[in-house]
């Protein structure tokens, strides 16, 4: 386990390395050797409730006083190359969560799948922050670095589709993520 910006930059440049999990962009489609998908990631601005925040576009958020966002994830990649200016980066989604929590940030860019535990480690409730505006929904994918044996990356997702086959990707889905398995993952 390591920080994410370490984690990233270590699958980036280093063989035999795997990055679990990652969101498949545009702009890493080279970087990287994919397996998947293996899950469906929706990201969103959230705000604490009760803040009397609402945010009905891109240029809404780009008005606001900060947005938080954690270094080199895709979310901050994606805000930076829609132009935000407003961004302030922290070192993880902890710190992102709790400075929302706490009320020095009216914002932050926030992943459907990651938040709920985020919350917990918290002590909060994912009642304690509302969806303000989704911006994009994503694939996340296993990365394997470019130095990585192409036949084991292969076999990693030869293994994957067999688990999508016989129902045990199915069961680990529902296990972690509960609700509907988007189509694309079956």
């Amino acid at each position: 386990m390591q920080p994410w910006a370490r984690a990233y930059r270590t699958a980036s440049n280093i063989p035999d390395v795997a990055l679990f999990s990652t969101a498949r962009t545009a702009e890493r489609e080279d970087l990287f050797q994919w397996v998947g998908p293996v899950s469906t990631s929706v990201a969103s601005l959230y705000g604490k409730r009760g803040s009397g925040l609402r945010i009905a576009s891109i240029a809404d958020a780009k008005a606001m006083d900060k947005v938080l966002v954690v270094r080199d994830f895709y979310t901050h990649q994606l805000l930076q190359k829609l132009g935000f200016s407003n961004l302030e980066v922290v070192s993880s989604p902890e710190d992102m969560v709790r400075a929302t929590l706490r009320g020095r940030a009216s914002l932050m860019f926030a992943s459907n799948v990651t938040l709920p535990d985020l919350l917990a480690k918290d002590g909060a409730k994912p009642g304690d922050v509302e969806r303000l505006f989704t911006v994009t929904s994503v694939q996340i994918y296993i990365a394997f670095s470019k130095g990585t044996s192409k036949d084991l990356v292969a076999r990693w997702q030869a293994a994957l589709n067999e688990m999508k086959r016989d129902g045990t990707h199915a069961a680990l889905y529902a296990k972690w993520l509960p609700g509907e398995i988007p189509p694309g993952l079956k």
